[in-house]
């Protein structure tokens, strides 16, 4: 399928979604962001929740949850005995996306360094009709929220996705709330975490969260972000 043009602005994204047609999440954002490091990439990965990533750096689909929470992969990932399942997910821990919410998880493989590569793992999420998330200064608001009630320590940082405004956080996952993680210590190739969320122009509410030994790159999540393309809300599962 050849990748769709700019063809009108917002109501011509809107029937090129309402038509199945995929549409890069970049375009619907503005004009894409480009600035980013060339790393070496995987395939695109299996289509799921009405989006597909494609591009990734070296890593490697493992799983997904559905807009019920459900895991949806091998009995071995299901029951979180992987990397990037261990710490839980940033965006959905500060963000309520809303029920037609899909989350995509992919992971370095060993070829690509396991655990000390960087990022080391990597969650994709769309939800395609927040309810609580509307704009960037109510995101930044329950980022406060978040800290204030004591869930952890989270740097902010405002920026942007393809024109649109943007927020990235950093998070030591070793601060986070006992409760808020599985029982143990966090693994070091999972310690630091960068997210980028955004709303794309349409009211789709995005994020890309990487973890990694060290912070990882923000430019890598503009990357990725760039690569999601959008072909429409899927069913609910019943």
């Amino acid at each position: 399928m050849r990748r769709p043009r700019r063809v009108g602005g917002a109501a011509a994204l809107v029937v090129l979604i309402a038509l199945g047609v995929g549409v890069p999440a970049g375009l619907l954002a503005g004009c894409g962001w480009t600035d980013a490091h060339e790393m070496p990439a995987r395939p695109p990965a299996s289509p799921f929740g009405g989006f597909s990533v494609t591009w990734l750096p070296g890593l490697t689909h493992r799983l997904d949850i559905d807009s019920s929470g459900q895991l949806l992969g091998p009995p071995i990932i299901r029951n979180q005995s992987v990397p990037g399942v261990q710490t839980g997910i940033l965006s959905r821990e500060v963000w309520n996306f809303g029920p037609t919410t899909f989350r995509s998880l992919f992971i370095a493989d060993e070829a690509a360094g396991g655990a000390e590569a960087n990022p080391s793992a990597a969650w994709v999420t769309v939800g395609w009709r927040p309810e609580a998330v509307t704009n960037i200064s109510a995101m930044i608001r329950d980022v406060d929220s978040y800290v204030n009630a004591g869930c952890g320590q989270i740097e902010v940082i405002r920026d942007s996705v393809g024109g649109r405004p943007a927020i990235v956080l950093r998070h030591d996952a070793t601060t986070s709330a006992s409760s808020l993680r599985l029982p143990g210590p966090v693994p070091a190739g999972l310690r630091y975490q960068t997210t980028l969320a955004w709303i794309d122009g349409t009211g789709v509410v995005l994020a890309v969260d990487l973890s990694g030994p060290s912070y990882p790159d923000v430019a890598v999540a503009h990357r990725i972000a760039d690569g999601i393309v959008l072909a429409g809300t899927p069913p609910r599962p019943t």
